[in-house]
Order: C-alpha cells, then structure tokens, then sequence
C-alpha cells in the first residue's frame, strides 16, 4: 500500500474525489496521484494529515491506525459540554472511543 491509498480511504470515507482534495489543499492537478510512484514531501504530507485528522506516521505505513490521539487529546482539552461546563474525563474518553472507531472503520462503497 503507497501513501496515495491510505489518502484515497481516508478521501472516500469523506466522500471527496483526490480531485476535489487538491484544491481544497491549493495542490497541482494530478500531484496527489504522483504518491502512488513516490514519497510525499514532508509538507504536503503535512497538509493531508493534518486535513484529515490523522498522523503522517499512518499515511507513511508506519502506524495502521488512522486515528491520531495526540490531536484528538489537544482538543478535547479545551472542550466544553453542551452547557458550557468543562467536559468530564469520562465524556472525553468516550468521545476519543467513538472518533477511534469511526477512524478505523473500513469505508463503505
């Protein structure tokens, strides 16, 4: 598997085409299709992993999960629950559980 496929399961889950990914991320035509012959810049890596909330770690085969609890955790650490009191340690665990789930789910044709 290239970078190029993990971005195509991670744009299919979005159901966005590679075509429409490129210009929301202002890159070339066609450049994300080069993933599938080289390795992504470390910027351009970036900017996909970042777009879809997830690690350069994952795209690079590194890791095979999609979901990045670092940033998930950065998050969550300023959140608020509906009524504006500060979430509890369990409601974030719980909302870590069910993005972690949602990541790892194979996408549906």
């Amino acid at each position: 598997m290239t970078a190029f496929d993990r971005l195509k399961i991670l744009a299919d889950k979005r159901k966005i085409s590679i075509a429409e990914l490129e210009q929301r991320l202002d890159f070339g035509v066609n450049s994300l299709y080069a993933w599938k012959r080289q390795t992504p810049s470390g910027k351009n890596l970036q900017k996909v992993a970042d777009y879809f909330g997830t690690s350069t770690d994952y795209l690079l085969e590194r890791t095979d999960s999609p979901f990045n609890e670092k940033d998930v955790d950065r998050m969550l650490g300023s959140a608020e629950a509906y009524n504006g009191q500060p979430m509890t340690d369990h409601d974030k665990e719980v909302i870590k559980a069910m993005i972690k789930g949602y990541m790892e789910a194979k996408p549906k044709d």
